[in-house]
């Protein structure tokens, strides 16, 4: 049972990445709108701000790919397994660590926030739970 969750998750992580990477790639404008509509993050419109998100768009690809191939058969992969989790928990941390940060400069609100740090903390139980 925990295998399906984790490959559900590592599924969901693949379609993530990889669509919002592409996007980020193709159009970051649109990216930065995604960003607004899920995130509530305010990403400034300019040329450095559409290099950066290309760059992470290129990451996410690289993400998504890895969590495609996990996802197939997680036991055969368990360092890619590991490696989301851990990706994973250090976003959670982050945003823990940069709430007033997220809050004041990109306007992402506390509670967005903290709606997004139990998705991730959710996904590193699954993952975590199927290295076990």
């Amino acid at each position: 049972m925990i295998m399906l969750a984790a490959q559900a998750v590592l599924a969901l992580l693949a379609a993530y990445h990889l669509g919002t990477g592409m996007l980020a790639l193709i159009a970051p404008a649109g990216a930065r709108r995604f960003a607004r509509a899920l995130y509530s993050a305010d990403l400034r419109e300019n040329g450095q701000m559409d290099y950066v998100v290309a760059m992470i768009g290129a990451q996410a690809v690289a993400i998504g790919v890895l969590a495609a191939v996990a996802a197939v058969d997680p036991v055969r992969n368990r360092a890619i397994v590991g490696g989301l989790a851990l990706l994973q928990f250090l976003r959670a941390a982050t945003r823990v660590a940069r709430t007033r940060t997220l809050r004041d400069a990109l306007g992402v609100p506390p509670r967005r926030n903290g709606i997004m740090i139990a998705v991730l903390l959710a996904e590193v139980a699954v993952l975590a739970t199927s290295l076990a």
